[in-house]
């Protein structure tokens, strides 16, 4: 089993500050899905404290994603309602935007 492999394609390389909020958007590549996730500090580390991150919903290969605890989950579109996507699977790209308490 091989490890979580995701990688942020930022589209602007600093969060946009709007007053004390900020806002920072891109996509999100998996490229080796695993059960045990790992937190995608590419995003999350660019803000103060957690931010709310929102994802596109679908992946370029048909896989249902949302954000949880730092990173993304992934569901089998095919399977069971509730089932998470195989290990080691490459699950494709995602859009997501970003907003919390810019640094």
């Amino acid at each position: 089993m091989a490890a979580y492999a995701a990688a942020a394609t930022l589209a602007q390389p600093t969060v946009h500050k709007i007053g004390k909020l900020g806002v920072l958007h891109g996509s999100i590549a998996i490229t080796n899905y695993n059960s045990t996730r790992a937190a995608i500090t590419a995003i999350t580390g660019r803000f103060k404290g957690t931010p709310t991150v929102i994802l596109g919903g679908v992946t370029t290969t048909g896989h249902i994603v949302i954000w949880d605890s730092g990173s993304v989950k992934a569901f089998d579109p095919a399977g069971t309602l509730g089932l998470q996507v195989a290990n080691d699977v490459n699950i494709g790209s995602v859009g997501f935007v970003a907003v919390g308490v810019a640094p």
